[in-house]
């Protein structure tokens, strides 16, 4: 894995379906650092008591829930991990 995707992210693949969605699953212990992070980085689009957290970052959608970080709307697995790897840093 990429730069700082390795120390947060365990498991990265494309989510079911027709629509290039790619799921990340975060280490143990790093969802509440990775939501702050990502917070911080993107445009809050909804917040659900902590348990839902969506962000509009560079025109793509991210969604964290518990240990999963959903990336929408783009091209490639390439493109979701180098996304993610800007919003860790």
């Amino acid at each position: 894995m990429n730069e700082k995707i390795g120390e947060y992210v365990k498991n990265m693949e494309k989510a079911c379906g027709d629509v290039e969605e790619y799921v990340a699953i975060l280490k143990h212990g790093k969802q509440k650092e990775v939501a702050q992070k990502i917070a911080s980085k993107g445009k809050i689009k909804s917040m659900v008591a902590g348990v839902l957290l969506k962000v509009d970052y560079k025109g793509r959608e991210i969604s964290v829930s518990g240990n999963k970080i959903l990336i929408r709307n783009v091209q490639s697995i390439g493109e979701a991990k180098s996304l993610l790897n800007e919003l860790l840093e």
